[in-house]
């Protein structure tokens, strides 16, 4: 159902633009008609004098042409022609959050250097709300853009600052610290979380939003591999993760941090591991050989243990 109502309205709305273009063709057109017509009658104005006639109510035929065709012409060079000419780069918050969405820096960077936009210091436009969209997209070169630009413009970005979300009235909620989001749902990619992490990110904040008070390690524990990806596919989301990992801790993560439930990173990713290879998204020797390759950075050898056991039984 609401597939059908957006195809009806797009229908309707490609409808109303070629009546709109059609009036404004024929309005183009009279106009035109109304201009040749006054040439040709100022051209034969001296010879129809010599022989005594004159124009008499055929003055009224470009009159009336102009009477119709200008105001239509008017309306549209005010209403369509002037905002879109002077609609430039970079002067609406869209420009910015737009080119982040398309995954285009390079946009997103004339949009900066335009300066055309005044960012307020906070609310839905502001640069920390330009910042959450580039980490919902899990765009690591835009979010660095974005702070390199905030830093630029003397109103750098605290990147261990909850980010709100925004409702279309403006209200903020769901507010989240940066990398929690970048480690949790929103979890992209290693290079994201290493934008953050050289930004000042605190590797040890705890979420505002997991239920389980997890920091950003057991975040990306529990968003190790994908339930469903190809084999190949699955290898390259593995070495991501594993990859965050070992950013994070050597950033000073802490591996033997608990959560609320007294679950440590470690904890986390053995229980990942035993969901992604019960729903067969992961065989075993892959849990035991992602185990291994992180066993000492987050303190997993009674974890590693209890896996072989899991296997050999």
């Amino acid at each position: 159902m609401g597939g059908f109502s957006v195809v009806v309205m797009l229908s309707v709305l490609g409808a109303v633009a070629f009546v709109i273009l059609g009036v404004v063709a024929v309005a183009f057109g009279l106009f035109v008609a109304a201009t040749v017509v006054s040439i040709v009658f100022a051209c034969r104005t001296k010879t129809r004098r010599e022989r005594g006639k004159r124009l008499g109510g055929l003055v009224a035929v470009p009159i009336a042409l102009y009477a119709v065709s200008v105001p239509v012409l008017v309306w549209f060079v005010l209403v369509w022609v002037v905002p879109i000419a002077g609609d430039g780069e970079g002067d609406e918050f869209s420009d910015f959050s737009q080119a982040i969405t398309r995954h285009e820096p390079e946009a997103l960077q004339a949009c900066f250097d335009a300066d055309a936009f005044s960012f307020p210091s906070e609310g839905p436009e502001s640069l920390a709300s330009l910042l959450e969209v580039a980490i919902a997209y899990g765009d690591a070169p835009c979010a660095q853009t974005v702070l390199a630009a905030a830093e630029k413009r003397g109103a750098p970005l605290d990147v261990n600052e909850p980010l709100p979300l925004y409702t279309v009235s403006g209200d903020p909620y769901g507010a989240e610290r940066p990398l929690a989001r970048a480690a949790g749902s929103d979890y992209s990619s290693a290079r994201m979380l290493s934008v953050l992490l050289q930004a000042g990110a605190d590797p040890n904040a705890a979420s505002l939003l997991d239920v389980e008070g997890g920091r950003p390690l057991h975040l990306v524990c529990d968003n190790v591999g994908w339930t469903s990806m190809s084999a190949e596919d699955q290898e390259r989301a593995l070495a991501d993760s594993g990859e965050s990992i070992g950013l994070l801790t050597a950033y000073g993560a802490d591996p033997v941090a608990v959560d609320a439930t007294g679950l440590t990173a470690g904890d986390r990713l053995t229980r990942r591991l035993d969901s992604l290879v019960e729903g067969d998204a992961l065989t075993r020797e892959q849990a035991n050989r992602f185990v291994a390759e992180h066993a000492e950075g987050l303190g997993l050898a009674y974890s590693s243990a209890r896996t072989a056991l899991r296997a050999a039984a």
